[in-house]
């Protein structure tokens, strides 16, 4: 039964001609990938890194792996930021790579990250690859083959000291991956929307409740999320995705600014007949560049000694 979805998940996918963009429970922790505009925000060097399995207990299931890099460069009043991630459904694997630059302007409090990001969007199918309906005139001939496509994206991303918001058009170029034979899978667009706030309850609890909409105007994605953080070294929190799944979110600073972090969402669709959950896991590292201090000594003129 299990083999029996799988196969029968990608081919309705490559079907409807349309690729959708991996989740992520921790999506708060990534915000480069899907805005440009982010780049930098932290004013400092991140690197962050998701992996994912999702709908564990079927064969083929998707398995996802993100890695971000991002930072200011102040002395222009920019950020720039590189992003890679590779997603596997049964057969079907996924590559998008690109680098992202933003325009960060002092806004009130804070700033906004005007961001623009150019990359690659490829596609391979397994050789092993078999269409559950033979001879299918759709996806027939393609086992084996790699397509890719020139991608795009633009975000606009506010943040200080309290908040975070920013909205994002990923796969603006809308170009399909076409394949030997005529098949061809089109990257879709979609519209990502998210914010967040920092709460501080106590000088030692701060709540962190933030939200992210996702849609490529075909279907929409929501998640919600509220996250305390103990003495800026632990936390744990609840999330919630519209008809899809809860999930509980755990972590802690390991070392200076090393983060762990670990998710794992239960099923709330009809699959968790079938799937025991997802597991996900982050591990993300930031650090400033502090300027050396130029030490200045003064010399007391009734003492001409101490030179």
């Amino acid at each position: 039964m299990k083999k029996l979805f799988t196969i029968a998940a990608l081919a309705f996918t490559i079907s409807l001609s349309a690729q959708q963009d991996p989740q992520f429970t921790q999506y708060y922790f990534n915000k480069v990938w899907t805005n440009p505009g982010a780049a930098g925000a932290s004013d400092a060097i991140c690197a962050n890194l998701l992996g994912r399995n999702q709908w564990m207990g079927f064969d083929g299931h998707p398995r996802t792996m993100l890695l971000s890099v991002d930072m200011p460069i102040n002395a222009i009043s920019s950020g720039v930021g590189l992003s890679f991630y590779q997603d596997k459904l049964g057969q079907i694997a996924s590559t998008n790579v690109k680098l992202a630059y933003a325009y960060r302007l002092t806004l009130g409090t804070g700033k906004l990250g005007l961001g623009l990001d150019l990359g690659y969007l490829g596609k391979n199918i397994d050789a092993s690859f078999n269409p559950l309906t033979p001879n299918d005139p759709i996806v027939n001939g393609i086992a084996g083959q790699r397509a890719g496509t020139f991608d795009m994206s633009f975000g606009a991303f506010y943040s200080n000291q309290q908040l975070y918001f920013g909205i994002s058009a990923t796969h603006l170029t809308g170009q399909d991956f076409k394949f030997n034979g005529g098949t061809s899978i089109a990257a879709a667009q979609h519209m990502f929307v998210q914010g967040g706030y920092n709460w501080e309850v106590s000088p030692s609890i701060t709540i962190k409740p933030s939200f992210m909409v996702k849609t490529d105007f075909a279907s929409t994605q929501v998640d919600v999320n509220a996250t305390a953080v103990f003495n800026n070294r632990f936390w744990a929190g609840l999330s919630y995705r519209l008809q899809d799944a809860v999930a509980v979110n755990v972590g802690l600073n390991l070392w200076r600014d090393l983060r762990l972090g670990l998710a794992y969402d239960i099923t709330t669709s009809k699959l968790n007949q079938y799937s025991s959950g997802t597991a996900e896991i982050f591990l993300g590292y930031c650090f400033k560049i502090e300027k050396p201090t130029v030490k200045t000594k003064f010399y007391n003129t009734r003492n001409l000694s101490d030179r």
